[in-house]
């Protein structure tokens, strides 16, 4: 995350290269990036969108079955308290490389930020 000016994974909704990195992706409500092999430098990017309030209409984030590790936990939970208050479910299943520590972690940022919030690990 940080002050990377690198966009989002290539796979991102609207996603329109370097120029518009995140065109389109104001309407989006659900984003499903399952099975496709994320590590946690994509959702890092993806977390960076989503800190610059490039998201401000999700209420769905769909990650299961990826390779995506606590790096990438820790960034989701960095970021919980910037989604929408709308926001209603993160899907992180079948991502092996999660430790417990990262999964609680996670787990207590989202019910802080969003109480509301379904997480699924």
């Amino acid at each position: 995350m940080g002050d990377e000016e690198a966009g989002p994974p290539a796979a991102l909704v609207g996603y329109h290269g370097d120029n518009q990195p995140y065109a389109g992706l104001h309407e989006c409500t659900a984003c499903f990036y399952g099975h496709l092999e994320w590590t946690d430098a994509d959702v890092e990017r993806l977390c960076t969108a989503i800190e610059r309030g490039k998201l401000p209409k999700l209420e769905k984030l769909v990650l299961y079955h990826n390779s995506i590790g606590d790096a990438g936990a820790s960034a989701l939970a960095a970021v919980a308290s910037k989604l929408p208050k709308q926001f209603e479910n993160l899907n992180l299943e079948n991502n092996p490389s999660i430790s417990q520590e990262a999964k609680d972690a996670l787990t207590a940022a989202f019910q802080a930020a969003l109480p509301d919030c379904t997480v699924n690990l």
